[in-house]
């Protein structure tokens, strides 16, 4: 590369703090002054990109171009800076390449992130993967299904439906979701998408022990290339191919290729195994967002709810009444949370309840208002409880430790 030499005269606290930054990083001054020129003109470039970007003078994909960063790390990047989307079809067009930017799509015509692969000698017409961002949740499945692919769209069954709104409940579905493009917004969220094995059956049963052998094989390549903060297994078939056991549980995992990973519950588990499964992955996503810079969307803010806060007020005065004028309680009196716990217990014929889950019970009849951590008071005080006395009937911590998820269990009172 050509170079030209440029002469500069600065002041003496600024030689000194260079001099000091070449120091501590063992480098001559010459090529500390270059680097942090380098840095500063990549700041300008991307800040530059965003305000014309956020006057409309640019669209995202020549803002990306203008700041020599890629799409997605734009989006990234307006994301925290608070400034709206505001996609072209263009932008849609070529954040939809971009996401599938790992398979080779055969028309323009196919629909979402159809797509047609070479599947062990085979040409097969699946879903293309979609590629998280670094550190970003990647979640997987045994392999589509026909409906999905048809589709283009993963998930679209009435199982892949439900864990649509799974995810939603535990926070990886922020956006506004369109219906049947939910993994879309999953996409934009910096998630990523795949299957173990990419021909499309009607039931996984019909996936074969080669093709999950070659399936594995590929996954911990895009696991290796990816780098994602969290593997999250849909279903057990897949989580036991790619980590080589089916001695699996609902939860965490053993790592795949040194990032760990987590099973959700089987469609059809019970409620409450269900809700203590989503409390673990949604405290993990709370703080996995705020340990990767994009901590979780705050509650709405009080100048939304004021409009309708009379009425509110009589909901919560029609409620109160309904559980026996519980309102007079406080969180500074355990006894009494506990009843009322075990009282709703008793009546929803409930045998267990995590503290998440009992919170809003709590937040229904006033005694708690809206928490940036829900569940996070009600743990508080199990965890003081447990220290202090049993004055809280049924509660627990599973497993037992800092990492553990609190509970209460019914407690059946005497006849």
């Amino acid at each position: 590369m050509r170079t030209e030499q440029v002469n500069l005269r600065l002041e003496e606290d600024l030689l000194a703090d260079l001099e000091h930054v070449a120091e501590e990083e063992a480098l001559d001054r010459g090529t500390v002054i270059r680097r942090l020129l380098r840095d500063s003109v990549q700041r300008w470039r991307i800040e530059q990109a965003l305000r014309e970007y956020q006057r409309g003078h640019l669209s995202m994909e020549r803002a990306a171009e203008e700041a020599h960063v890629s799409l997605w790390e734009l989006m990234d990047k307006l994301h925290r800076e608070r400034i709206p989307h505001s996609m072209t079809a263009d932008d849609v067009s070529e954040s939809l390449r971009e996401l599938g930017a790992d398979m080779t799509r055969s028309g323009d015509d196919r629909p979402g992130f159809q797509t047609e692969v070479d599947w062990l000698g085979s040409s097969v017409v699946t879903l293309a993967d979609v590629k998280p961002v670094e550190r970003g949740i990647l979640l997987v499945g045994v392999n589509p299904a026909p409906r999905s692919v048809a589709a283009g769209h993963y998930y679209q069954g009435q199982i892949g439906k439900r864990l649509w709104a799974r995810l939603q409940r535990v926070g990886l579905l922020t956006e506004p979701v369109i219906p049947g493009a939910e993994d879309e917004a999953f996409g934009r969220a910096g998630n990523g998408l795949t299957d173990v094995v990419k021909r499309p059956t009607l039931s996984a049963a019909e996936v074969s022990i080669e093709e999950l052998d070659a399936g594995t094989t590929l996954l911990r390549a895009k696991v290796r290339a990816w780098k994602p903060g969290l593997v999250l297994f849909a279903f057990k078939a897949a989580a036991s191919a790619a980590l080589g056991t089916a001695e699996l549980r609902p939860g965490f995992g053993p790592d795949l290729e040194g990032v760990p990973t987590f099973l959700l519950t089987g469609p059809y588990a019970g409620a409450t195994d269900a809700e203590q499964i989503n409390t673990v992955l949604r405290d993990f996503v709370q703080q996995h967002l705020v340990a990767v810079g994009r901590p979780p969307k705050p509650p709405s803010s009080s100048r939304g709810r004021a409009t309708g806060s009379r009425r509110e007020s009589v909901r919560r005065k029609e409620r109160t009444k309904a559980v026996g004028g519980t309102s007079a309680i406080s969180m500074n009196e355990p006894h009494a949370v506990g009843d009322f716990i075990q009282q709703q217990l008793r009546q929803r014929d409930l045998p267990s309840v995590s503290a998440i889950e009992a919170s809003e019970w709590l937040r229904e009849i006033g005694v708690l208002g809206e928490e940036t951590r829900p569940g996070r008071a009600l743990r508080r005080l199990l965890r003081d409880d447990a220290r202090t006395g049993q004055t809280i009937p049924g509660g627990r911590q599973d497993p037992p430790g800092p990492r553990g998820n609190w509970f209460i269990d019914r407690v059946d009172a005497p006849e």
